[in-house]
């Protein structure tokens, strides 16, 4: 892949141009993320009139702001010469918009070639390459379906608009699966669009945290909003947006490494394929805002717990709860400021 990669003290840069909040869209920004603001569809300073009104799906209400920045990733399906196929995709992965333009996501969505490896010390490429062009995939937003395919199988009318990816950020240091207990070090990428999300009552950016706190044990309302694949539910099996309330919770493993956490469900649920990369939100503490405080990175298989739960409450066990792996997003900070003009007042 004939990619122009700069290695910065951050970050990786894969890109073609970029689209750098300045500070005054920066300042918009903070201003108005995690919340929706009437009139609030750009970062151009003024505010638009609106006429929306309540949205319905299926008879059911949808809860005004429920997840306004959930994005499903997918990649465009290809032949069996390498040509994309027109207007088919695959399910790969979920995001969490932070802007017009950027969508923060889990870097082994691109994910780095264990032959030859990188530096696993240092985190240098080396000879080593991405996996994945990020030209391949999309963004689609507000949806309740992680591509057309599935919501056309659910009887759904959503409307897919593919946003196409212009950039693609990670932070420098993530190495992929190859080096042992690193493979969720740095694992945090962000995603430029070729054109802005304009906002709306259903679309707008979660925040950055505005301190550099990391999440404390035992703290409780952390939401995951995912893609994945519910093997527990027919029709979340088929790739439906969904939610976990969670809270934060010991590590099963020791981690060689800082800047993550983990989290339980607190039905012993669990995340599932296609919701890597999924954020996980929380109100502020000290203003009534949505922050996005973890990405996912890893977690127990979702088939295996499910077989194990159904066997424990055939014998009348207790439910074995696992947890999730998360990227501290309040551990890189600096990465989003240096990447995307967006900057939060670290304390």
């Amino acid at each position: 892949m004939n990619w122009k990669t700069l290695f910065l003290c951050f970050l990786f840069i894969v890109h073609v141009s970029t689209k750098r909040l300045t500070p005054r869209e920066n300042k918009i920004l903070k201003a108005n993320c995690g919340r929706y603001v009437q009139g609030f569809t750009s970062l151009n300073g003024h505010r638009e009139k609106t006429s929306e009104e309540y949205k319905a799906l299926y008879g059911k209400e949808v809860k005004i702001g429920e997840a306004p920045w959930a994005v499903s990733l997918a990649m465009k399906k290809k032949t069996l010469s390498g040509k994309n196929v027109e207007n088919q995709f695959a399910q790969h992965g979920t995001g969490t918009l932070i802007s017009p333009w950027h969508i923060v996501t889990a870097a082994h969505l691109i994910g780095i070639s264990e032959d030859p490896l990188p530096d696993c010390q240092t985190g240098k490429l080396g000879d080593a390459h991405f996996l994945r062009d990020f030209k391949d995939f999309v963004a689609f937003i507000n949806v309740t379906c992680a591509v057309p395919e599935m919501c056309k199988g659910l009887k759904r009318k959503d409307m897919f608009k593919p946003f196409e990816i212009q950039s693609l950020y990670i932070r420098q240091g993530y190495v992929g699966d190859g080096c042992i207990d690193r493979e969720s070090f740095n694992d945090i990428a962000v995603f430029e669009l070729k054109e802005p999300i304009e906002f709306s009552r259903n679309i707008f950016p979660a925040c950055l945290p505005s301190t550099s706190k990391s999440p404390v044990l035992g703290a409780k309302g952390y939401k995951l909003y995912g893609y994945g694949r519910d093997p527990a539910d027919k029709q979340l099996e088929s790739g439906k947006l969904k939610t976990l309330v969670s809270f934060v919770a010991e590590c099963s493993d020791e981690f060689p490494y800082g800047g993550v956490f983990c989290t339980s469900a607190e039905n012993r649920g669990l995340s599932c394929d296609g919701d890597s990369g999924s954020g996980v939100v929380r109100t502020s503490d000290t203003r009534n805002v949505e922050e996005l405080v973890g990405v996912l990175s890893a977690g127990m298989p979702c088939p295996e717990l499910y077989d194990s739960h159904n066997r424990q409450r055939r014998l009348r066990q207790k439910l074995t709860q696992e947890t999730d792996l998360l990227v501290d997003v309040a551990a890189h900070l600096d990465f989003f400021c240096n990447c995307c003009g967006i900057c939060t007042n670290k304390k």
